[in-house]
């Protein structure tokens, strides 16, 4: 009998073999952990009595850290000596099987946790589980559930799969469509949320033949064997069928925060003969405790067969969450980015010479709205006694981006004027009352604080806690360095007549402790632009030397500040659908209109304008509910020649004629919408300004004409 002293238990285990250390693990009833012992010399020392051992549950098994729940244990093989024991015996034998699998391997998880916009998340708390693998789960599936499971897979193998209801929370759709005339049709069969197992382009008539004679087979055990055995054809269906996702459960093998790169990794053990299945979800304190922010279903985000030692990168939607502080410049660097998130430096044109292309973007966009260039200080400057700096700009041609000629009511040219708007940088602060993020104010600061007027300064490293815990809650304001409002200029009516529309100079330049203007040469200060266009996304971005156009130089060619031209523009469009004329009846006040042959001519005319030019329209003419008459379309750029046969009538105006028989087609009689949308092309660094577009729509009907 095992020894018992003061309520101890103690015996000795016969084991084949040199197993590696190994650990007895107690559970009570209930399942939880009541006790872990180091097994020494053989011998299993333990402070619960006989009594609650034989009553609850004992398992040995090699390390599986501190807490591991009683699942954890059964997926690495850990022996169960004491079921259907009423005593314990003073010696108890591991059988050989279970010894072979012992000592289990290492595994390294590791991964990354993102926004949306590629930007690191810090400081979020990553749960690891390892997911019950398919064969066991299709193993404890009722008779019933089973046949279900395998009529699904068959029906989903003789026909290609459309994508399952949209998951609901924040996470990202788990297909990708691409978007068709008829119907949308799956890019890719597959989840995006992680690298989901292949669907296989053959489908039911590339299965073996035996494996499908045992899948048709009557018997339940049969068709489950076939399944266990199989069960890769299922992996990349699951995400389809919301009845199995029930099924699925998860075991945490590990809960760690991620750095300051939104890195994490954790070891564990497992089964040599067998990769794990790990799902990811990821909390995030937004201020009060920990919330899920990311949590897709185990059935479309668990990465089956997870490689040790692979990258895991988790996509976190929630907008709430703010990403790290990603400082890029380094020394004395001042790397100046971006406009917004979408328009690198290098993507405006920089055609000197009073070019009217000048200040577009290589795509022809006009800016406009609140435009916020982005720059990165690099960490010396302020050891230098660099500490302040200060946007401007100044106009430099008149609306149609060429000419001086300015309304007196307008932006003047040659003008150096500051941009005053608030800039700010919300830093992470933790105290008894919870977690909050104030906003630290960077300029334009008082006379009183900094040197000279309208200067910025350069966010220090530390925040106002002497941490840096800096964060980026709203990314127009916290990766901003400065606010060009484009439509507070003096002439502008956003979305009406720009008066002030043009060419605008935007300079930025820095200053020293004193207030004095800082010569960059002189103080090694380098400026840099990205080698890559914009939108960065989580491509690892370059830096280039700024070309000379993008420097203030002086006399002697040393540079003094950085500079673009951008071309600005917040006219609205104008959009107006004549009514039709030509052979037909005129009929302007109703729109119903006889003709006398098919041959006759309808004329289809529309005004499409931008006072810049700087737009796009489309023309579009659907007769009866569905049908689109091709041959009375159009689209094009305003102010030039007219397309797709209509001709540019002057002006704006574009016309075209159109037979009555190509209009109604296989009708005798028929009713036509006419829709025109112009659109401005004009962005402010994160889309295009929609506010300016203009639509307008029309109708009218055509009909054979009485005869006597």
């Amino acid at each position: 009998m095992a020894q018992e002293k003061e309520s101890r238990t103690s015996f000795e285990l016969s084991i084949p073999g040199d197993p590696g250390p190994l650990f007895t693990y107690v559970y009570d009833r209930r399942g939880s952990l009541v006790e872990r012992a180091a097994v020494e010399k053989g011998t299993v020392s333990l402070a619960s009595s006989a009594a609650a051992l034989l009553e609850g549950r004992v398992i040995i098994a090699p390390d599986a850290g501190e807490r591991p729940s009683l699942k954890r244990l059964e997926r690495i093989g850990g022996y169960e000596p004491l079921v259907g024991l009423h005593e314990i015996p003073d010696v108890i034998e591991i059988p050989p099987p279970i010894v072979e699998v012992w000592p289990l391997c290492f595994c390294q998880v590791k991964g990354r946790v993102v926004r949306s916009d590629g930007r690191p998340i810090c400081d979020a708390r990553v749960h690891i589980c390892e997911v019950d693998h398919i064969p066991w789960i299709i193993a404890k599936l009722p008779e019933l559930e089973v046949l279900k499971l395998r009529d699904d897979l068959i029906e989903i193998l003789r026909k290609p799969p459309f994508p399952p209801e949209p998951i609901p929370g924040p996470d990202p759709a788990p297909f990708r469509f691409r978007v068709t005339e008829r119907a949308p049709v799956p890019e890719a069969i597959r989840p995006t949320l992680n690298p989901q197992p292949e669907v296989p382009s053959s489908k039911l008539s590339l299965v073996q033949p035996v494996v499908l004679q045992q899948l048709l087979s009557l018997s339940p055990t049969v068709v489950r064997a076939a399944l266990v055995e199989n069960y890769q054809l299922i992996l990349p269906y699951l995400c389809y069928w919301r009845w199995w996702w029930g099924w699925f459960d998860c075991d945490e093998i590990a809960v760690v925060d991620t750095d300051s790169d939104g890195r994490f990794q954790a070891w564990f053990i497992h089964d040599c003969s067998d990769q794990p299945d790990l799902f990811f979800w990821v909390e995030f304190d937004l201020g009060s405790g920990y919330e899920t922010v990311y949590h897709p279903p185990f059935a479309c985000d668990t990465h089956w067969d997870y490689v040790c030692g692979t990258e895991v990168s988790i996509t976190v939607t929630d907008s709430r969450v703010p990403a790290c502080d990603d400082s890029t410049a380094v020394g004395s660097q001042v790397n100046v980015l971006s406009m917004g998130r979408t328009v690198a430096v290098r993507e405006i044109e920089n055609d000197a010479g009073g070019s009217a292309s000048e200040g577009l973007t290589q795509t022809g966009q006009p800016f406009g709205g609140k435009l916020e260039p982005r720059v990165d200080f690099g960490p010396d400057l302020i050891g230098k006694g660099i500490e302040y700096y200060r946007w401007s700009y100044q106009r430099l041609s008149g609306p149609d981006g060429v000419t001086t000629t300015l309304d007196p009511s307008s932006e003047p040219t040659g003008v150096v004027t500051p941009l005053t708007r608030d800039v700010i940088r919300h830093y992470r602060e933790v105290s008894g009352a919870g977690t909050s993020y104030p906003a630290y104010l960077l300029g334009p600061l008082p006379t009183s604080v900094a040197p000279a007027p309208n200067l910025f300064q350069i966010r220090p490293e530390l925040t106002p806690e002497g941490d840096h815990e800096w964060r980026v809650l709203d990314e127009r304001e916290d990766l901003a360095s400065g606010h060009f409002e484009t439509t507070k200029l003096a002439g502008t009516a956003a979305g009406g007549i720009d008066l002030a529309a043009g060419r605008y100079e935007l300079r930025l330049e820095l200053f020293d402790s004193a207030g004095a203007l800082v010569n960059w040469t002189d103080e090694g200060v380098d400026l840099g632009i990205t080698d890559q266009n914009a939108p960065f996304g989580t491509q690892t971005v370059t830096i280039s030397s700024a070309p000379n156009y993008n420097r203030i130089l002086d006399g002697s060619g040393k540079t003094r500040g950085f500079r673009t031209v951008l071309r600005v523009d917040n006219n609205g469009c104008v959009a107006v659908v004549h009514p039709v004329g030509g052979d037909i009846t005129p009929d302007p006040a109703c729109g119903f209109h006889e003709y006398a042959s098919p041959s006759d001519d309808v004329s289809l005319s529309f005004e499409a304008s931008h006072p810049n030019d700087l737009g796009t329209y489309d023309f579009d003419v659907v007769r009866g509910a569905t049908s689109h008459v091709a041959a009375a379309e159009t689209s094009g750029q305003t102010g030039a020649g007219g397309y797709d046969g209509f001709s540019n009538l002057g002006g704006s105006t574009y016309g075209k004629d159109v037979s009555v028989s190509a209009l109604v087609g296989p009708c005798p009689s028929a009713a036509f919408a006419e829709t025109l949308r112009v659109r401005a092309t004009a962005q402010n660094g994160y889309s295009r300004i929609a506010s300016y577009d203009a639509f307008d729509s029309a109708g009218f009907a055509l009909t054979p004409a009485e005869t006597d």
